[in-house]
């Protein structure tokens, strides 16, 4: 459900142009003006941005690049790009929290995630400082292969023995950020 087999086969062989993720803080203050959301400039293309409820885009509708006053509640930016041709890549998401202190504590930043796959030992790792994560695992027919429990941190994930080689998608979500349609080969030797 909801897999788009040629858009993630055109992702795979860098056919498409896509903003791969949105630039901008993940934690801002209720009501602060001047925040920057942006993602990757290609010429001729129009960005159509959403956000929560309660928020207002200040500047750049229709650009790359926008200013938002957020509101009082944590939720998604949205972009979707429409190039040269017409056609549509996104929606792009990052999940902003709202925090209605003066100022914002300075460990909270935007979490990344970096996944391995290891053929030795069957595993994948995951390098990261986000905290309460989760990986699953989609072949490519879009069906779940694997999900793991809840995460912290760097983690080692033993995948199940009768997962076989192949291409498969994965996706992190969290509380802070979504990592969606990700590719990862697995091969054991």
């Amino acid at each position: 459900m909801n897999f788009y087999s040629s858009f993630w086969a055109a992702h795979f062989f860098k056919i498409l142009k896509m903003p791969y993720s949105i630039s901008g803080p993940v934690v801002v203050i209720a009501n602060q003006s001047g925040n920057t959301y942006s993602v990757p400039f290609h010429s001729g293309s129009t960005y159509e941005w959403t956000v929560p409820q309660g928020y207002s885009i200040t500047l750049g509708q229709g650009t790359n690049q926008i200013v938002v006053t957020p509101g009082t509640v944590s939720g998604n930016i949205s972009v979707s790009e429409t190039d040269i041709n017409g056609c549509t890549i996104g929606s792009i998401h990052l999940f902003i929290e709202v925090s209605s202190q003066n100022s914002i504590p300075e460990n909270k930043q935007e979490n990344s995630f970096k996944i391995e796959y290891n053929d030795n030992n069957h595993s994948i790792q995951i390098m990261t400082e986000q905290k309460d994560y989760s990986l699953s695992l989609f072949d490519i027919t879009g069906k779940k292969q694997f999900e793991s429990g809840v995460l912290n941190g760097n983690s080692i994930l033993y995948l199940p023995s009768d997962l076989e080689n192949g291409i498969y998608l994965y996706h992190i979500s969290s509380k802070v950020k979504s990592d969606k349609g990700n590719i990862l080969f697995i091969k054991r030797i």
